[in-house]
């Protein structure tokens, strides 16, 4: 944990005392990329907090073993998962690639796609890279077929902002080659032009009733939805989640409705923006209150979570009181900071060894 927070502290020194902003969003996004890259690549494979990276290296290993054919045939009779990803490994295996250089490629997609995003679209990317330290990359490390195809999701959510709605389809079914539970995101790119009323507040009073009182119903409605038998597993796993990440990101949700309601009409443009954004994050509180019953909905929230990276330097940016911009820019990342402490996200990695 320790190397994160010296790489947060690093950006955070050189974004503002070194590059010092605005001019240099293009340069703190270059290194940004670098860092989670050098983070990454830097964390030890048989040392893994769990057990994904030890089946990952495994499955590099064996994919020589097999054929492009026999990879499909079981993909389509799902005797495999994701047969594209198994594919993306032999192709780097047979290139005489390592696990770890393969493992590698994975954070350059990953990075290069995230700090793309933020160039593009945040107006403080250093905060980005700590809002995804503190809610999305510790899973990046470890679960490497979402995290390939959370890196397609990054470009389809530029999609989004950009009004790009056939590069965003492309880019979603990407992703899904990479984690077929992608799929989920498709409806984004609608779901980002609804207008803010009061029906964001009913969709979440809505899955935060049936999470609590009707779990029932959450159940049945992954068994009309699923798509694979890995879908239909999760109907009857009792593994769940505690509050904490749907908490958290409610009170992101709730910060950012009361500051918007004070955008001035002159940034009518990042207002229509920060709207698709506080559209997208709605959705991920309601699949994280979902993952109180079944744990693997947080596995689909964070598609929709990607829209914190943005939304939350962005309306910071966006506030039209001097001294509260000030303080909100300093406030929040504490708040980021202490919530990586207080969860352990980074604490059971080991780097370098």
């Amino acid at each position: 944990m320790l190397f994160v927070f010296i790489a947060i502290f690093l950006s955070a020194f050189l974004y503002n005392y070194v590059f010092k902003p605005p001019k240099s969003e293009k340069y703190i996004s270059v290194f940004n990329a670098f860092t989670l890259i050098i983070i990454a690549s830097a964390k030890s494979i048989d040392r893994s907090p769990v057990d994904d990276l030890i089946n990952y290296k495994n499955l590099f290993l064996n994919s020589r073993f097999l054929s492009y054919s026999k990879i499909l045939n079981d993909g389509l009779n799902e005797e495999l998962k994701d047969p594209f990803f198994t594919m993306f490994a032999k192709f780097f295996n047979e290139l005489g690639f390592s696990v770890e250089m393969w493992m590698g490629i994975i954070a350059i997609v990953f990075a290069v796609c995230f700090s793309y995003l933020t160039f593009k679209h945040s107006k403080n990317s250093w905060l980005s890279l700590v809002v995804l330290f503190a809610l999305h990359f510790s899973f990046t490390l470890t679960g490497l077929r979402q995290t390939m195809a959370l890196a397609f999701i990054c470009l389809a959510f530029h999609c989004i902002l950009s009004k790009k709605p056939i590069k965003f389809t492309l880019f979603v079914l990407i992703a899904c080659l990479f984690h077929s539970s992608a799929i989920i995101c498709l409806p984004a790119y609608l779901i980002a032009k609804q207008k803010i009323n009061f029906k964001q507040v009913i969709y979440i009073v809505g899955f935060f009733i049936a999470a609590n009182f009707a779990p029932g119903i959450i159940r049945n409605i992954i068994a009309e939805v699923a798509w694979n038998e890995q879908m239909e597993y999760y109907i009857d796993r009792t593994v769940a989640l505690s509050w904490s990440g749907f908490i958290i990101e409610l009170l992101i949700l709730i910060f950012c409705l009361f500051v918007r309601n004070n955008i001035s009409e002159e940034n009518i443009v990042d207002k229509e923006k920060i709207d698709m954004l506080i559209n997208c994050l709605t959705i991920s509180v309601c699949f994280l209150s979902v993952s109180t019953v079944v744990a693997e909905a947080f596995r689909i929230s964070l598609y929709y979570s990607i829209a914190n990276t943005i939304l939350i330097p962005n309306i910071i940016q966006l506030d039209i009181n001097i001294k509260q911009k000030r303080l909100w820019s300093f406030i929040i990342p504490l708040m980021l900071l202490a919530y990586i402490v207080w969860t352990s996200a980074y604490s059971t990695f080991v780097f370098f060894a």
